[in-house]
């Protein structure tokens, strides 16, 4: 609980003034604007555990289906993305990755989108992702289980890259319009090693 109110202050502090047009605060447009100013590139690149092995995990989906991740480990290239409904750069990135997810997929590239949304917010995700229509999976990490294994500071936008060894090559806090194609590169790249 105490993780949870951490967590929660922190999003407060790091988005002040970012509350939903409805309540006075900031439109979903300028939300996005002002986190994705927020420095990005090398210095926010936390690949200091890069080939170490991902600890396979298991977590439901919007549906309430069990999926394990332990069924792409050592086959596909993984991205798992860590988000929630009140993050703008998340939304973006689900967006922006999307059509490199349909394009991939077929090549063993997977995409998990993990919402870090709370139980009070899990129709917000449901509603939101059943609007777009996202083709990935999307995973729910209400109490922030799996999140803290690998980001314990739990800002948000987060993502892990991991080879077909199954081993962690790349860890990411933040999103800005362009990453996709970097990611994109990044993906391929991971996807030709494994031929």
């Amino acid at each position: 609980m105490q993780s949870m109110t951490n967590r929660l202050l922190l999003a407060v502090l790091l988005c002040a003034g970012c509350a939903p047009a409805a309540t006075g605060g900031a439109s979903e447009d300028s939300v996005v604007k002002t986190a994705a100013a927020a420095p990005s590139g090398p210095g926010l690149d936390l690949s200091g555990k890069r080939g170490t092995p991902l600890q396979s995990f298991q977590l439901k989906d919007v549906r309430g289906v069990p999926y394990r991740v332990s069924k792409h480990l050592g086959k596909d290239v993984i991205m798992i993305s860590f988000w929630a409904t009140w993050c703008g750069p998340c939304k973006q990135e689900l967006a922006a990755m999307s059509p490199v997810y349909d394009e991939l997929a077929g090549q063993g590239f997977a995409y998990l989108a993990i919402s870090t949304d709370g139980p009070e917010t899990l129709s917000e995700v449901r509603s939101y992702v059943g609007s777009y229509g996202y083709a990935f999976p999307v995973l729910l990490d209400s109490k922030s289980t799996v999140l803290d294994k690998f980001h314990p500071t739990g800002t948000l936008p987060f993502y892990l890259l991991v080879n077909r060894n199954g081993e962690i090559v790349e860890q990411h806090q933040g999103f800005s319009t362009g990453d996709e194609t970097k990611l994109r590169a990044k993906v391929l790249s991971l996807l030709g090693e494994g031929s």
